[in-house]
Order: structure tokens, then sequence, then C-alpha cells
């Protein structure tokens, strides 16, 4: 099977104007958000030239630890350096946030094509710990603070790149495609931008999410999706965990991919062909008994429960020194029991909570040590 490294070698010499912008180069995009792209894109930038200073940027980085999340990420970006399909396409509008206080992880980077159009991709969640617990604040806030700067960014694009005066000083928008699209939580932003905003709206051509969460359903009750949902698009892999969180109105494809569980995630598991996605008919059986624990676990709890658990998951996971995914390879599970046990003062259903969901993320991760351990992407 192929996936996203093997289709750049298939259509590396195919311009948009003899192959059409897809999927699986919106995807492409989508990955590229999870690139660390400061001193680099503070201009307009060549996506080729980028790349290529990436690495200058970074020599003797160990990516192992940087990109422990998805190590074809650097991958990608050696693949790009000098492609034809890719090369007339520029970075812009690079942004990044990562605030320890207010618990946000954020980025997002603009990508120009050579017809003018426009893709916003915005990042996923990364391996640091505030990542995920923004992420599971999903699960009992409408929103949170990564929505307000993801909605802000795409008005500020928009604003600069869409808006132009006709001759009497007014401003119109232009005939341009404005396409948005993320993986994990940066899918989930992109939703959430296109479906705030009626103006915006105007000139979306496509929203993708690439298994990324829905939302509550007390978030829809506040738009009226009726002129943006057709052109929301989510993509979820057979074994999808994150893709079938919370709620969803848009349609969902399933995609066929290597790997189990959490591995699959990891959108270099998805198997592509030339002209796009290899589908499958349905999620797995896998899939499905991961959901059920979830809502058992975490799901089936009211709001209040709910962020309370999370905030003694993360002080406990903070107090054994977890600021990343791949702190748990150096705790050992065994460790991290004991540190909850001694927590004296928590009941024992709050007890019982920390040692499911720790028992989860431990399963659920392990996979992406074994892959550090066989894997060496240093430059």
């Amino acid at each position: 099977m192929l996936n996203l490294l093997d289709y750049i070698t298939l259509r590396k010499d195919l311009s948009f104007s003899k192959c059409p912008f897809q999927e699986i180069d919106a995807l492409i995009f989508s990955e590229l958000a999870y690139m660390d792209w400061d001193g680099i894109v503070d201009a307009p930038i060549s996506l080729s030239q980028a790349c290529v200073r990436f690495f200058q940027e970074n020599t003797g980085t160990d990516f192992t630890l940087k990109y422990a999340y998805s190590l074809h990420l650097p991958q990608l970006v050696k693949k790009l350096r000098n492609t034809a399909r890719y090369e007339n396409v520029e970075l812009l509008a690079y942004q990044n946030v990562f605030d320890e206080v207010q618990e946000i992880q954020f980025a997002a980077v603009t990508f120009r094509l050579e017809d003018g159009s426009l893709f916003i991709a915005y990042r996923g969640t990364d391996s640091s710990m505030i990542g995920w617990k923004e992420d599971m604040k999903m699960t009992y806030q409408d929103e949170v603070p990564s929505h307000q700067l993801a909605w802000k960014y795409a008005r500020e694009i928009y604003d600069a790149y869409f808006m132009r005066k006709n001759v009497w000083g007014h401003k119109r928008p232009k005939k341009a495609s404005l396409y948005l699209g993320g993986h994990s939580k940066g899918g989930n932003l992109a939703m959430y931008a296109a479906m705030r905003d009626k103006q915006l709206q105007q000139s979306i051509t496509k929203v993708y999410n690439f298994d990324g969460p829905g939302f509550r359903p007390s978030f829809y009750e506040q738009f009226d999706l009726s002129f943006i949902i057709d052109r929301i698009q989510s993509y979820v892999p057979k074994d999808t965990i994150i893709g079938r969180l919370l709620d969803h109105k848009e349609a969902v494809t399933v995609i066929d991919a290597v790997g189990s569980g959490l591995a699959q995630h990891d959108a270099f598991h998805w198997n592509v062909e030339a002209s796009g996605f290899v589908k499958a008919d349905h999620w797995s059986g896998k899939s499905d008994q991961i959901q059920e624990t979830i809502d058992q676990i975490l799901m089936s709890k009211d709001d209040e429960h709910r962020k309370l658990y999370i905030d003694v998951m993360f002080h406990v996971l903070d107090r054994l020194e977890i600021r990343q995914i791949t702190d748990f390879s150096s705790v050992g599970f065994r460790q991290g029991i004991n540190g909850i046990r001694e927590l004296t003062t928590m009941s024992n259903e709050e007890r019982k909570f920390l040692f499911d969901v720790i028992t989860f993320l431990w399963s659920q991760t392990k996979s992406v040590f074994i892959r550090m351990n066989q894997s060496d992407v240093k430059e």
C-alpha cells in the first residue's frame, strides 16, 4: 500500500494545472502545519525554499523527540524540497502560540497556490501535555482559547488577501478559492472558523477535517450551518479514535489504514493512491470497542465531573513531571500508578478514573515508543 510520501513521488512532476488540487494535497498541507517554521516563514517564501531552510535551521536536531507523534514529518519536508508540483506554492503568515499559563497550544500557516487560492492549515495536537489537556477541555466546554485564535487568524487572512476595494471604495471579496484544513485538533479548528463566520463562508470552497474531533451538541445550537455544512468533509482511518469524539454534523469518509488504534491517527499510516485515499466501508470493531471505553471512562460523566477528573489527572501527570508524551517512556507505568496512590485525598471514584485514563493513554502511546526505538530520523 502507498502512503503520503509515495504520493509525492507519484505526483512530483505534475503541476496543479495538469492534476488539480485534491484531498491528499490538503492532507500534506495540514501535516506541514506541525512543522516549526519560526524564523523561516517570516515573510512569504516558496515551499521548496522553506523546506531547505528548515533543515539548515535544524542541523543536528533529534527529530525523534521533537516530532515523536509522527516520525515521518521530517521526511515529508525532505520530499518537498524539489518537486515541480509544489515548487510554486508559497508559505505565509506563520503563527505559533504556546502558553502554559493559559493552556494554549496553537499554530497556523497559509499556503498560496499558483492560481491565487489559499489554504489555511491549523496545527493539531503536538506531543505536549498542554495540547492534550486543551483537547480534553473540549469535552466540557463549547470553546477553548485556540478556537478564538483560529477564527481570528482566518479573518486576518481573509481581510488581507480576499477583500479588495472597488471604484467606489467599498470592499468586496475576490473571486478566489479559500480552503481550511487541519489534522487532529487542527481539523476541529478549521471547522470552527468556517462554521462561525458567515462572511468567511462566501469564499470557502472546502473545509478538510482529518481525524479531528467534533463539537458538543450545545455548540451546534449557536450557529446556522445550512450554508456551509455541505462543504465540510471529515476523513478518518478505520480504527479512528479522535475522529469519533464528540458530535459530528459533516459528511465522513473512512480510509483504509495500517497499524491499529491510536497509531492510525498518524496520517502517514493511511493508504492512498494517485487519485485519492483508499476508502474503507466503515470504521472497525476496534474503533467501536475503544469508543465504548472512552464513553464509559469519560463521556458518561457530566460536565462538572469531567472537568474535575481532567484537572486532577493533569495535576498528577504534572507531579510525575510528564510534560510530553515521550515522558511516559521514562516514567514507568508502575511508578505512575504508585504516584497516583500517594494522593490519599482522592475518592475511590477519582482514583479509578485516573487509573483507567492513564492505562488507556499508556496502551495507546506505547506503540509510539516502539517506533521511536526502531527509527532514525536525524538530519
